[in-house]
């Protein structure tokens, strides 16, 4: 008779734990459900006029609103270039910090999946994919024959970016992005038929990419 009320009393438990555990997990779906709707309820369906004071690569840029989800971002900075170039099977890599005015589009491609994740869209908080164009003033080589000019010059870049932008509620701010791009420049370039180097316009492939730390402005 023990046995008889000891097992029922443990499936009894069981039976209950199950009950309980299945109700605290409909509890918990449907709370992650409502967070998710308010969530979606607030976020604005489109991108906003945004400025930012970045740091890690100092500057100032503005983003303006030209679509539902496309901006025109122009930005002033300091920027860090890299040239390398192989010697004697060594490779050299010097680094340039050079002043840069930048003017891109942004297309803001994935607003609906990160709304149907219910993560962040607020603040252009999204991956964006866009040309840019760049004019800096350096004393980079352009070219693998090119050497180093002895003074700053405007040097252009033109290129396709993919990246991320995350403007947190604290107001920081970040942003990467990479792509493809050329640069072109004058540069001095040493010339094998007549032995003497020669100044000329000169273009290269390159790989842009950048991380910006900073801020962004305003009360939105």
């Amino acid at each position: 008779m023990k046995v008889t009320l000891l097992i029922i009393s443990i499936v009894f438990s069981t039976f209950i734990n199950k009950q309980v555990n299945a109700q605290n997990r409909e509890r918990y779906e449907a709370q992650k459900r409502k967070e998710k709707e308010e969530v979606l309820q607030r976020q604005p369906g489109s991108v906003i006029d945004i400025s930012k004071v970045t740091l890690l690569m100092p500057g100032f840029s503005y983003e303006k609103v030209i679509g539902k989800f496309q901006t025109l971002q122009a930005y002033a900075l300091y920027n860090v270039y890299s040239y390398s170039k192989s010697s004697n099977g060594n490779v050299q890599t010097n680094y340039y910090f050079d002043p840069t005015i930048m003017l891109s589009y942004r297309y803001y491609c994935n607003h609906d999946r990160r709304q149907d994740l219910g993560k962040v869209t607020e603040r252009n908080t999204m991956n964006y994919i866009g040309p840019f164009a760049q004019l800096f003033f350096s004393k980079i080589p352009v070219g693998s024959r090119a050497f180093e000019n002895v003074n700053r010059r405007p040097v252009y870049m033109f290129g396709v970016l993919y990246g991320l932008q995350r403007n947190y509620k604290s107001h920081f701010s970040l942003d990467i992005n990479f792509g493809v791009g050329v640069y072109t420049g004058k540069s001095i370039v040493y010339e094998p038929i007549s032995r003497t180097n020669i100044e000329r316009s000169n273009s290269q492939f390159t790989i842009p990419g950048q991380i910006t730390l900073g801020f962004w402005l305003g009360g939105k």
